[in-house]
């Protein structure tokens, strides 16, 4: 027989503390954030599963457009679209192991990015620092394992593992992100007026701590705190392994960390937009 408690009607109290601990009101001030500081934002975008063929949901797709300088480079589209899981870990989310050079690496996968003309002539040439060392991952961020932090209960020890919720979130945003390159390859494909370079970023917020880990040959790790820093997530999909960065934010440093990021998305496009072909800017 159930007892009498389980069935009484929870204070609203209670039910706050419930979605605090769960990670919705999370979500909600992120979006909240993020719409009040001009970003478009969709809320739950749907996708199919690659795997099971069923429908899951991520937790939001933001983006930056700059309606200021817009007249500064008409024809001319660079953005980042930033595909964000959110997570209210309890205790610290930890990255270790600096990611260590191998030739074998999937580099050519680490930038997520889609171009108009689909050649990406004339200008790919122009903005190669751009694409390939700003937006490539530097090397004092870049970590290639992750750990999550519980205790079984208040006494006992801490426990790190790769905890199934989070490794699931992380493997949605490398699909998701891969199927939208994809998407937008080829409905982009035949399009020769707008020149784009539109970027697909995947995001793990954090609404706790993040901890990364720096090593010297023969001593002991150290740890230390972050706002941001970035994993290299590796996958494999029906064709071949994937390689996916996925910056690892915290929620109070979240609007600090996209903000430079379109500022110099609007730079780029208006050095963009002096190149193009004057009789394509008349058209």
């Amino acid at each position: 027989m159930r007892d009498p408690k389980d069935m009484r009607e929870p204070d609203l109290g209670e039910i706050g503390q419930c979605l605090a601990r769960s990670g919705y009101f999370m979500e909600s001030r992120i979006i909240t954030e993020l719409t009040g500081a001009g970003f478009f934002v969709e809320a739950s975008p749907s996708f199919r599963d690659p795997r099971t063929g069923k429908s899951r949901e991520l937790d939001l797709i933001a983006e930056y457009f700059d309606f200021d300088s817009w007249d500064l480079h008409r024809g001319v589209s660079v953005k980042t679209n930033f595909v964000v899981e959110a997570v209210n870990n309890r205790f610290p989310f930890v990255l270790v192991t600096p990611n260590p050079y191998s030739p074998n690496a999937n580099a050519e996968d680490y930038v997520k990015a889609v171009f108009s003309p689909s050649e990406g002539t004339p200008f790919l040439s122009a903005i190669s620092d751009f694409l390939f060392t700003e937006r490539s991952p530097a090397d004092a961020t870049l970590f290639c394992q992750f750990a999550e932090l519980t205790r079984k209960n208040a006494s006992s020890d801490l426990m790190a593992s790769h905890g199934d919720g989070t490794y699931q979130s992380l493997l949605k945003l490398s699909e998701f992100v891969e199927d939208k390159v994809r998407l937008y390859e080829e409905a982009f494909s035949g399009d020769t007026d707008i020149w784009r370079v539109h970027f697909w970023r995947p995001m793990l917020v954090l609404g706790g701590a993040l901890v990364t880990s720096s090593q010297r040959p023969g001593e002991e790790p150290e740890l230390q705190y972050a706002d941001f820093a970035q994993l290299l997530f590796n996958w494999h999909d029906d064709q071949r392994p994937r390689s996916t960065i996925i910056d690892i934010v915290t929620e109070a440093h979240l609007l600090n960390h996209v903000q430079p990021i379109c500022r110099r998305d609007t730079e780029v496009a208006i050095e963009l937009f002096e190149l193009k072909p004057k009789e394509e800017l008349a058209g």
